[in-house]
């Protein structure tokens, strides 16, 4: 040990003291600085706000969906949604109250920028008599185009009979809501063929 010693230079020693030194004040830093309990009580319910609002959001883009799809009745969908919907404002304003700012805005652009998503929120929000005005205009404007998009057989445009999408040929099942488009055979078509 002591010829391992004599080997190294005094540069060498000093170096390697400075290396142990600085290591041992990097671990020493979070007990000797200590973060304020009342910090860390605050950053860990935003975080599990957080966590909550992003779930929410995630389960009512879902139902959106669902809906959409027809997988979820309308009576369950009005009365689930508007309850979601709150939920999620009682937890940004959760947030709010903590001081949360989204990161990469300042207050007043973060502020702008919910007044933004609660009026995209609020256009989408619709009654179910203004869901059904709108996909009966939808269904009268395609059938009233000329056959352009897919066609049947006979050259007359195939469309969907549940949600009245324009559908190819050779489609079995309509590719947005599922409806089955072949129709079983009956014993005339089976004795022509």
């Amino acid at each position: 040990m002591s010829s391992f010693l004599s080997g190294l230079t005094i540069g060498s020693v000093l170096l390697g003291l400075a290396l142990v030194i600085i290591v041992v004040l990097y671990l020493l830093r979070p007990f000797v600085v200590g973060e304020d309990e009342e910090t860390r009580v605050s950053r860990e319910e935003i975080d599990g706000l957080l966590l909550r609002k992003e779930s929410l959001l995630r389960d009512i883009r879902e139902l959106d969906d669902d809906y959409e799809s027809a997988k979820v009745a309308p009576e369950m969908y009005m009365a689930a949604r508007p309850q979601m919907v709150r939920q999620a404002a009682l937890i940004m304003k959760q947030l709010d109250d903590h001081g949360y700012v989204e990161p990469g805005t300042t207050a007043g652009t973060a502020t702008a920028d919910i007044d933004a998503q609660i009026e995209a929120a609020v256009r989408r929000v619709r009654t179910p008599e203004q869901l059904d005005e709108q996909m009966e205009a939808a269904i009268r404007q395609a059938r009233s185009k000329p056959a352009t998009s897919p066609t049947a057989g006979n050259g007359a445009t195939r469309y969907c009979p549940q949600c009245g999408r324009p559908v190819e040929p050779g489609d079995r099942f309509c590719p947005k809501c599922g409806q089955t488009l072949v129709q079983e055979s009956t014993p005339a078509q089976v004795t022509r063929a």
